[in-house]
């Protein structure tokens, strides 16, 4: 039987914390052995997701609180000891640096997986992360990359020495489909009259809230609207700003910070419009489950966005034009689109990490 482990930095409610959980849900489903681990201690929001994992038999390896340099090599080495996994995924820089560091601690060697998650599309940038992986990229036996941009660039720095796939993130379709729209919008205490602009994603300078809150600023104060952002707070001083827009243009009872969520696809289901006026992304869950709920998107024209720009109720802008999302926020629809999303299935997804993983066990 294949066991898989995966290593992340901390248990949260971001996208590549939440493709591991939704990887481990469904092959555990199948009869694989999963396992997560982290250097991080578990975010609070998180708990109802770890429940989740618990219950399919998914072992998790959570320290109590955040691990530094050498205690990370040494936790990470007693999760291969104590799981003995036959492929372990490094999801992000910092979990495959350390788990790279273990492995000639664990005795028996697994298949070792980097996956790139970066936004920036270029994980290894700068001459100390660039170093660290010219010297442990021979412990990879596989590279990941999430974006075509980012095995561009991967192998722009690197070379060929480690073959580099590209497997798109992948949603569950029809759970982000199957919510009531009028259901969701009763639950959240959400008027008929009122429209809910929606933006989802930690709180970092890269999302731009700012730029939606200068945005819509004049027309959340003209029109029976809100603006809801939802997300952790990735930057605290960032937060801070936001809010300081938020009072300084009178808009206290006009935007509601939500906080990290569990229940994004009812909140979705509720909303008027999706916003992710993102200055960079490698390949956004959070895109993806706004376009499977039938929601109108406005996105910024950056590259990693281009494959949606011809889907239906689907509105690009200049990512740092306050102009072009306040004109579309003034004339957007109150519509729901069915939109083709079969490359995007979790399924798939799940079906190219087993396969790499299985690899690995008949070696």
């Amino acid at each position: 039987m294949t066991k898989i482990l995966h290593l992340i930095h901390t248990p949260r409610h971001s996208g590549a914390e939440i493709l591991v959980r939704d990887l481990c849900l469904i092959h555990s489903r199948q009869g694989i052995e999963c396992a997560v681990a982290s250097f991080g201690p578990m975010a609070q929001e998180f708990g109802a997701d770890s429940q989740r994992l618990q219950e399919t038999g998914t072992k998790q390896y959570f320290p109590n609180v955040l691990l530094k340099k050498i205690k990370r090599i040494n936790h990470f080495r007693k999760v291969f000891e104590d799981f003995q996994p036959d492929a372990v995924f490094g999801h992000s820089v910092l979990p495959s640096i350390y788990g790279r560091l273990a492995l000639p601690l664990a005795g028996r060697k697994p298949k070792f997986v980097t996956v790139l998650h970066s936004a920036s599309n270029d994980d290894f940038e700068g001459a100390y992360m660039t170093s660290l992986e010219f010297a442990l990229r021979w412990r990879s036996d596989q590279v990941v990359a999430v974006s075509k941009l980012g095995a561009q660039n991967y192998r722009r720095r690197f070379g060929d020495s480690v073959p580099v796939e590209i497997v798109p993130n992948g949603i569950d379709v029809v759970r982000f489909r199957a919510v009531d729209r009028m259901a969701a919008r009763a639950a959240f205490g959400i008027a008929p009259e009122t429209r809910i602009i929606l933006q989802v994603g930690r709180l970092s300078v890269v999302k731009q809230q700012d730029l939606s809150i200068r945005a819509l600023a004049d027309y959340l104060k003209m029109n029976n609207a809100e603006l809801w952002l939802a997300g952790l707070t990735e930057e605290p001083q960032y937060e801070t700003k936001l809010r300081q827009m938020v009072a300084e243009n009178g808009l206290s009872t006009k935007v509601k910070f939500l906080g990290s969520r569990a229940d994004v696809p009812e909140l979705l289901a509720a909303a008027d419009l999706y916003l992710m006026p993102s200055l960079a992304e490698a390949h956004s869950i959070a895109v993806i489950e706004a376009l499977a709920s039938g929601i109108p998107v406005v996105l910024s024209d950056i590259p990693a966005f281009a494959d949606f720009k011809s889907m239906e109720g689907v509105y690009q802008v200049d990512g740092r034009s306050e102009v072009s999302l306040r004109e579309i926020a003034e004339q957007f629809p109150v519509a729901r689109y069915l939109r083709p999303l079969a490359r995007y299935e979790l399924a798939e997804t799940a079906g190219c990490y087993l396969n790499l993983s299985s690899k690995a066990v008949h070696a």
